[in-house]
């Protein structure tokens, strides 16, 4: 059908669809390489397994900058029911771009290399602490005039501690010790005791969750303990799998309670507290396993003004984790010098 104008004039009609298919290939190669381009800035987390000098084979995660960097490296120790995946998909990465080497070190019975052990297994607090050790030692070979900043989450916070007050030459070691969300130096009775009187719900919610470990397979549990409300139902049955696979290994409770609390001077603070040079107390508003007394005990602890952010008990992971992660870069760069 013909077009015609006001004085009759015929109008040559403009291939529509032909126009609109080219504009549609421009688009799409546009928005392909826009993808690329997102895709060649993404830093590849590298996973090894790594064998001790005490003979102990760890499962390790890296993140390295794409540019060489005088920024001291960093190496985080993850908690109960976790293992070195939980930092691998945001925080590594994310400290790498920032020009930090990002270390995760799964403690010894987590992680892929034990995948196929679903025996339960137990380990003892001094078992993690020596693994910590010899992986810094690996650490510090790579980075001799750079001491590395320690991150420790939930039960990891303690492992650090333990660490910095079984070592005295952690001193030398390591430039600064962050603790995320971390169970007090007394551990985690008190706190449970304060639950139970808050909330015989939570309580319950609490030996539900970790004591029968229904958080790996229960949804709604493992939200609240780890998420909140910041997770979507498939990322957290996504991290369930993980979950699944490293609740077979645990502290031995039974040692644990003879190695705390940690050791105080009589005004009860750390005997061990100058040893690091700077340390940082991170907790989270919205914690359900460790509330906010019990950072302030471990603040109090190490001397220290404890810092919150608006998060869930896994600050790294949920759609929050960059607060806290730039929290602990800051940190870093005002107590860095290179």
């Amino acid at each position: 059908m013909a077009l015609y104008d006001s004085r009759h004039h015929k109008i040559e009609q403009i291939p529509m669809m032909s126009s609109f298919r080219r504009l549609a290939s421009v688009l799409l190669i546009m928005v392909t390489c826009a993808a690329s381009k997102a895709e060649s800035n993404v830093l590849k987390v590298e996973t090894k397994n790594v064998e001790l000098s005490n003979g102990v084979v760890v499962e390790t995660k890296t993140c390295k900058p794409k540019r060489s960097s005088n920024k001291p490296p960093v190496v985080f120790v993850h908690g109960s029911f976790h293992s070195s995946w939980c930092y691998a998909e945001n925080f590594l990465p994310y400290f790498a771009q920032n020009g930090y080497e990002a270390f995760a070190i799964s403690n010894r019975g987590t992680g892929d290399i034990n995948a196929k052990n679903e025996e339960p297994c137990k380990v003892r607090l001094m078992e993690q602490v020596e693994d910590l050790d010899c992986f810094l030692e690996i650490i510090s070979k790579k980075n001799a005039r750079k001491r590395p900043f320690l991150c420790g989450h939930s039960m990891g916070g303690l492992v650090v501690m333990k660490y910095v007050e079984q070592y005295p030459e952690s001193s030398n070691k390591v430039g600064g010790m962050a603790l995320l969300c971390s169970f007090p130096p007394t551990g985690m009775n008190t706190m449970v005791a304060r639950t139970m009187r808050r909330s015989l719900l939570d309580s319950w919610k609490l030996i539900k969750g970790m004591g029968m470990k229904k958080a790996v397979s229960d949804v709604s549990l493992c939200r609240n303990l780890f998420f909140a409300c910041d997770e979507t139902e498939e990322d957290i049955t996504r991290y369930q799998i993980y979950l699944k696979r490293d609740i077979h290994t645990g502290l031995d409770m039974s040692d644990l309670k003879k190695q705390l609390p940690l050791q105080s001077d009589q005004n009860g603070k750390a005997s061990f507290g100058n040893r690091v040079p700077k340390i940082l107390v991170l907790g989270a508003s919205n914690d359900f396993i460790v509330d906010e007394k019990g950072v302030s005990e471990t603040a109090n602890f190490l001397g220290v003004e404890p810092v919150m952010v608006d998060s869930p008990h896994d600050v790294m992971l949920g759609r929050k984790w960059q607060e806290s992660a730039d929290t602990i870069i800051n940190w870093i760069e005002e107590n860095s010098k290179y």
